[in-house]
């Protein structure tokens, strides 16, 4: 899994403690960062031997106090590799990866360069049509699938090409969080904005080929985090609002089983299928965790604050 937690180091400028970039692999936590600069990782992979882990580090401008630049990073095993170019003499003041996946020998890496959804392979940057946030990337045999947004909503793009996407009737805006393949079908996990009695709501939902499915009513908030597919059952991760708290969830084929009771906020950040478990990455009241078939296992112990963003089952 890949996730953060603050560190003990206080950023005045922050007004908080920095945060620490993590891996941890089963439920022992590795730092890949040491907490003078803040950081994260968003998505861990596995291939062979070796673990990739995407996020980012926020270190500050020389001579520039109170700014930062945002940089968008792959570990491999441990060791950092820098992905965004420099743009402006301020270097890179918004840069993040958010999702890594591999084929082969070759690493992609979804992510944002300057308010651009972008992807790398093995580091070289492509820009996507009118991308802005490029959250998700999927490999199916030669075909590179991203998942984000673009200026209009939700976006996903084939090897570089915008695809069409259905935007459910009367939804004000989408956004795309999760790409999943299963054979020739192409899975999204996002949200939805919508307009009602006079008021925003949103709902969280599911695309099967560009084909909406909602997953929850219209309430304050709600997303659908993460897709996964096995076999014929499509797995979804996320939460919604629910008496004053973000519930996390978990639906197979549109059928939730709640996670958590909504007595602390919770968040349902990346879901995987291995045979017949189903493992959930988030947190709940500030506390990293896994869900292993439903049953809650704390990665932290709560003395600071701390999330798990991905889970990777690896077959070895």
């Amino acid at each position: 899994m890949a996730g953060y937690e603050y560190s003990g180091v206080y950023d005045p400028n922050a007004g908080q403690p920095h945060s620490v970039a993590i891996v941890w692999k089963n439920g022992i936590a590795t730092p890949l960062t040491d907490g003078t600069e803040n950081a994260a990782a968003s998505s861990v992979a596995v291939s062979g031997g070796d673990v990739y882990v995407a996020g980012w580090e926020k270190p500050p401008i020389a001579g520039k106090g109170g700014l930062y630049n945002q940089i968008a990073k792959l570990w491999k095993n441990g060791v950092a590799t820098p992905l965004a170019v420099q743009r402006t003499a301020y270097g890179n003041q918004l840069a993040q990866a958010f999702s890594v996946a591999n084929s082969g020998s070759d690493v992609y890496v979804a992510g944002e360069d300057n308010g651009v959804a972008v992807v790398w392979k093995n580091g070289v940057e492509t820009q996507l049509p009118q991308g802005e946030r490029a959250n998700s990337v999927a490999i199916s045999g030669i075909d590179v699938y991203v998942a984000g947004w673009r200026w209009n909503g939700a976006a996903l793009w084939k090897n570089g090409e915008t695809q069409p996407l259905s935007l459910s009737e009367g939804a004000d805006t989408t956004l795309a969080n999760s790409v999943a393949i299963s054979g020739n079908d192409v899975y999204l996990a996002g949200e939805e904005t919508v307009y009602y009695d006079q008021a925003f709501g949103e709902r969280a939902v599911v695309w099967k080929n560009g084909v909406p499915t909602w997953l929850t009513g219209i309430t304050f908030k709600a997303a659908a985090n993460s897709v996964a597919i096995s076999g014929s059952d499509v797995y979804v991760a996320g939460q919604y609002y629910y008496n004053g708290n973000d519930v996390a969830a978990v639906w197979k084929n549109g059928v939730e089983t709640r996670l958590t009771d909504g007595t602390r906020s919770a968040v349902a950040t990346s879901v995987a299928v291995s045979g017949s478990d189903v493992y959930v990455a988030g947190c709940e009241g500030g506390v990293a965790i896994l869900w292993k078939n439903g049953v809650a296992a704390p990665l932290t112990d709560g003395t600071r604050s701390a999330a798990a963003s991905s889970v990777f089952v690896s077959p070895h």
